[in-house]
């Protein structure tokens, strides 16, 4: 209660020491305790230290007789700290369960390249069903057999390395539509060959990438100059049509303010 001394305490109310929240219920225990001369079971309460701040303990009261009267002995044990270690446990397993409920992450646990557990994303993440990945082949999955087996050679060969596989990989949801992923496998067990895998559904990003590459292209074989500047006015990128129009080359532009286009430097 953070006391020096128990003479700090001696002479206090015990009931004001009690969180304004849980007084009326510390009275009617302690009543309970004094009349029917039965111990109270133990109870979750707050109570406040001398400093105001309050504090969770767990609480139980006991008839006794002190000098000749009946009395009653509080015995309360402080769980201020393993109350919010439970809280973070909590909030981490609400996390976690989060993670594993996403569509757009997913886990799997894998021995002899058959799904032995899957979570509920991973399952959303594919088109299947709840438990309906479990102890299927992940060969399902892949593209082609020829690309089921080059992953094979490849990931296993990385976990046997460095007992950890990073790669993207393009897969096949059980309508036939596909996806791309990040896949990330580690080694869980080298005697049973199980590894444990993370993916990332990444289709949306791919997909953004190739249209950017496809622009790319576009821009750089365009019949016209195309000029790019930052908002300062400083030319960040031409095109091969620019340098032939203009007879200048990307390298003595790049940096520069388009008017040395007209200035003739």
């Amino acid at each position: 209660l953070g006391a020096r001394s128990a003479d700090e305490l001696i002479g206090m109310q015990i009931i004001d020491l009690v969180h304004p929240e849980f007084r009326q219920i510390a009275a009617d225990r302690a009543r309970r305790t004094l009349v029917h001369q039965v111990a109270n079971p133990m109870l979750e309460e707050k109570f406040l230290k001398l400093d105001g701040m309050p504090i969770d303990v767990t609480v139980q009261n006991h008839p006794i007789m002190y000098d000749g009267q009946a009395a009653v002995l509080v015995a309360m044990q402080d769980i201020t700290q393993s109350k919010r270690h439970q809280q973070q446990l909590e909030q981490l397993l609400r996390e976690q369960q989060a993670i594993l409920d996403s569509d757009l992450i997913g886990m799997a646990r894998i021995c002899n390249r058959t799904v032995s557990w899957a979570s509920p994303g991973y399952e959303k993440m594919l088109g299947y069903a709840p438990g309906e990945l479990t102890n299927t082949p992940t060969r399902q999955n892949f593209l082609s057999q020829a690309s089921y087996e080059a992953f094979g050679v490849d990931a296993y060969r990385q976990l046997a390395t460095t007992q950890v596989c990073r790669t993207v990989l393009e897969q096949v949801r059980k309508d036939g539509s596909h996806l791309w992923i990040d896949l990330t496998g580690c080694l869980l067990d080298a005697s049973t060959g199980e590894t444990q895998w993370v993916s990332v559904d990444i289709t949306q990003r791919h997909q953004n990438d190739q249209r950017v590459r496809q622009l790319s292209r576009a821009v750089e074989q365009a019949p016209i100059a195309v000029v790019i500047t930052d908002l300062q006015g400083r030319i960040e990128y031409v095109n091969p049509r620019f340098s032939e129009v203009t007879g200048f080359t990307s390298d003595e532009v790049l940096g520069r303010n388009p008017r040395i286009l007209q200035s003739g430097q």
